[in-house]
Formats: C-alpha cells, sequence, structure tokens
C-alpha cells in the first residue's frame, strides 16, 4: 500500500545554520528548539514524501538542544536514534534497540548531548498504518489510538526502519526521477509492518520508563523553572524537595549543562522569539524586551545573545524587519 498518485513524490534536502528555520521544515510537526550550548549551529534535514500517505525524515544537529515536537492529528511516528550519542526522549535515554513511536496528537521531548545527534523518522497515515498492522493482540503496546510518545525497546523495527529509510532517501539523493515511489512506500511500510510483528512476540518489545531519578528532577525543575522569575536555588528545592546539589548533578548529567545556564538559555530564546514574530514597528524596544525577561544589563545581554545565537538582537531583529504582521498578512 502506498500513495494513491504514482507522481506524488516530493525530495526536499537541505542544510541550516539557524536551528529556528530547521525546526519548520517539518510542517506537520510544531517543533520548537531550544539551543543549550554557545557553538555555532549546523544542521541537515532531508525529507522525501511519497504520497499523502508516507513520508521518511533524516535530521541532523550539531549542537546541544532541548527539542519540543507536537505530532499531528493524522500521523503516527516511528524514529530511531543514529550513532553513539545517547538522545534523551521524555526522559528515557536511546539505545539502539529503542523506537520512538509518536502517536497523533502526541508530545515529544528530546534531550540532545552537546555531540549533538542524527534522527530517522517513518511518518505514516494512521488509517494506513492500522490496515498494514492490523489488530494483532501482540501489538497492544504500539497502540496508535493512545494520545502519548513512548519509547520501546523494539530491535526489528528499529533496524528496518534505518536500513530502508536510509536506502529510500540514498535513493531520491541520486536518482529521483527514474523510480516509483508507490512502490517505494509500499515496500518500506511492508517491511516496518513485518519488523513490527516480529517484535511483538514474547520478552521482545516492551515499552520503557524514564531510567533514574535524574530525569523525575529534570522535569520537576524545568516546571519550577517556568514559573521563575529570577533564578533562585531555594525556591527550587521548596517547589521540587530537591536539594541544589542533586539538581546540579541531574542536570549536569542530563543535559551537560547547570540549571542557572538552562534558565538563562531558556530566557535568551524567549526573547529572540518575540523579536523574530512581533511587530516591527518601533512600539516596544529591545531593550524593553530583554527587561521583561530578566535582562536588566544590556551589555551584558547582548553578549551573551551574541554568543548564543551568532548575532545580535538587532541583527534579528533586522532579518525580520519588514515581515508583515499576522493581521496584515491574513
Amino acid at each position: 500500500m502506498g500513495p494513491d498518485n504514482e507522481t506524488d513524490f516530493t525530495y526536499l534536502d537541505k542544510e541550516y545554520d539557524d536551528f529556528d528555520a530547521q525546526s519548520e521544515h517539518w510542517d506537520d510537526y510544531g517543533q520548537e528548539y531550544i539551543k543549550l550550548s554557545t557553538d555555532s549551529f549546523r544542521g541537515s534535514f532531508a525529507s522525501a514524501y511519497l504520497g499523502r500517505d508516507v513520508s521518511v525524515h533524516y535530521e541532523t544537529m550539531n549542537s546541544a538542544m532541548h527539542c519540543r515536537v507536537g505530532c499531528a492529528e493524522e500521523l503516527i511516528g516511528f524514529g530511531v536514534s543514529l550513532g553513539q550519542s545517547r538522545v534523551a526522549a521524555n526522559g528515557i535515554r536511546m539505545d539502539p534497540n529503542d523506537v520512538i513511536i509518536t502517536r497523533p496528537g502526541s508530545e515529544l521531548e528530546l534531550d540532545v548531548p552537546s555531540e549533538g545527534a542524527a534522527f530517522l523518522v517513518l511518518a505514516v497515515d494512521l488509517g494506513t498504518f492500522k490496515s498494514m498492522v492490523g489488530t494483532d493482540p501482540g501489538l497492544e503496546h504500539l497502540d496508535p489510538d493512545s494520545r502519548k510518545a513512548s519509547v520501546v525497546r523494539a530491535e526489528c523495527t528499529a533496524n528496518a526502519i534505518e536500513i530502508g529509510g536510509k536506502a529510500l532517501l540514498r535513493t531520491c539523493a541520486r536518482a529521483p526521477g527514474i523510480w516509483r515511489p508507490h512502490s517505494a512506500a509500499g515496500a518500506i511500510l511492508a517491511g516496518t509492518a513485518a519488523a513490527l510483528a516480529l517484535d511483538a512476540g514474547p520478552d521482545t518489545a516492551r515499552e520503557r520508563m524514564p531510567d533514574g531519578q535524574s530525569a523525575a528532577v529534570v522535569s520537576a525543575v524545568r516546571d519550577a523553572l517556568a514559573d521563575m522569575e529570577e533564578f533562585d536555588y531555594a525556591a527550587l528545592t521548596a517547589a521540587t524537595g530537591h536539594s541544589p546539589r542533586s539538581i546540579q548533578m541531574a542536570f549536569a548529567g542530563r543535559l551537560q549543562t547547570t540549571p542557572f545556564r538552562y534558565f538563562r538559555a531558556v530566557r535568551l530564546h524567549h526573547v529572540r522569539n518575540v523579536l523574530l514574530s512581533g511587530p516591527n514597528d518601533g512600539s516596544e524596544t529591545i531593550g524593553d524586551i530583554a527587561a521583561a525577561h530578566g535582562f536588566g544589563n544590556w551589555g551584558r545581554f547582548t553578549q551573551l545573545y551574541r554568543r548564543q545565537f551568532g548575532e545580535t538582537p538587532s541583527e534579528t531583529r533586522a532579518r525580520v524587519k519588514g515581515r508583515p504582521r499576522p493581521a496584515d498578512a491574513a
């Protein structure tokens, strides 16, 4: 089974030095990236759309990132982390035999370490997925109607997605005009469905849970930081019940940064988002925006901003100057 239209095929392959632009590559998934390291960002995104039902995506990034992904209502996704990088998905450090399953309407949080990461994702229309997999009771842990994202230990499926996805994207890049997307979509779906059936056996596929207390500590601290106007260890301890030392160790182990640097990076991203999306009529100065997010020292703020994003706040605003406001674009 594959796309109804043999010519309904699109292949995109692009390199990025702007993580915001890369996060917008996949329109069906509302992605938000928070860059945690100060090195220059380099990434890439290749996508093959095989009609309306199936698409394959390969993404790389070279920086420590926190990524939030909101999944489309009509798609179910299967993702694998490639290479040796220990990416954490919803608090679970992934192994090579793990598969991220994003169900329609689910949300996913990814923590990418400082060495970066590479992902391969197969996205399938929900109806197509159900027709391929059927109602095998052994696949209950893959229930597509569950509105959550999870990590499943499924060696056969992980291998099928990696091998099939890489082969398909290589074919697209080398000779996109001489092959049939209908056949390619059917082949990769059939291979994935067969692998899922093999992984459904006893003691084979199983859903993994967040490993260790550090995942819970980081999650609790993130929630507390979202409500804080100023960084304060005493307030974090009161809100989470964890000592400053426990908090520091959890962030160092899982995110390779400190809680304060994470807090500051998030605030810098908030400023940048306002600069990129707000009106450019001069009604609010950059200094006003920075101060509203806790940056009272202009010189220090611009230094931190440039180190984080590779450009000054004024350069960010200048890049979008003249962009119509939402009301004007309607």
